[in-house]
């Protein structure tokens, strides 16, 4: 709990420090609303209906989302962008003890020699053990720690199916195109669902587990931060891509 409310104070410090007032714009994106509570409220509210046609049913929490995003953006007198705005509604829900299938990865991690296998056993969890990832080994041979340089590799089953990533270390910051690889093995598979994928305007990513109709429906009903089988964090939330 103490670390979901630092991040949430701390995304929102750096957000509306960079985007201050009336006008101010999640990237790419245009769509605002008023930072006023009834405003911000309304918007939580039909974005929880919404996200319960697709299957999310958060609507018990719906008094304690609003209630945190109301006291982190809280100025009557400015404006936020929808995307941001959701993308704190989908990180909270993450953080919340329910059994909503998102995940909110911050991509400045701690455990620096695990990082990519944390990262995939909560990948595994968000899936409900249907992606069977297994069998991960994280090579850190080739990182020099001091120099916070080299490169990771790691090997994992995916389905049963054998998979290799490799990517450059750079400290504390893991490499999002691991998402890319799971989804590469899923299509090779033949698989019905993907990992998919924005970003969440900080230096984090939201996750879900689905399929592309359930994208389409998703982008469709929240075109404000939509939703790809990749995302580039150094992009924005433009840095998205589908099948």
């Amino acid at each position: 709990m103490e670390k979901r409310i630092l991040s949430l104070f701390a995304a929102a410090a750096i957000i509306l420090s960079v985007l201050p007032g009336c006008g101010a714009q999640y990237p790419g994106f245009s769509e605002e609303v008023s930072n006023a509570p009834e405003a911000l409220s309304a918007y939580i509210h039909d974005s929880i209906d919404a996200l319960a046609e697709l299957g999310i049913d958060i609507s018990d929490n719906e008094e304690e989302i609003t209630g945190e995003i109301i006291d982190l953006f809280g100025d009557p007198a400015s404006c936020s962008d929808k995307g941001t705005v959701l993308s704190f509604i989908l990180t909270d829900v993450s953080f919340l003890e329910t059994d909503a299938p998102v995940l909110a990865w911050d991509t400045e991690v701690f455990e620096l020699e695990g990082m990519y296998t944390d990262f995939l056993k909560a990948v595994d969890t968000l899936s409900g053990g249907e992606l069977d990832i297994s069998r991960i080994e994280e090579d850190n041979s080739g990182v020099d720690w001091d120099k916070g340089s080299g490169r990771k590799n790691v090997s994992f089953t995916v389905m049963g199916a054998d998979c290799d990533f490799s990517a450059a270390f750079e400290g504390d910051w893991m490499n999002v195109d691991i998402v890319k690889c799971v989804n590469d093995k899923l299509e090779d598979l033949g698989a019905g669902k993907r990992l998919l994928a924005c970003f969440d305007g900080y230096q984090g990513i939201i996750l879900f587990y689905n399929t592309p109709e359930w994208c389409e429906s998703f982008n469709a009903a929240f075109p404000e931060l939509p939703l790809g089988t990749s995302v580039d964090v150094s992009a924005g939330p433009l840095g998205f891509l589908f099948w």
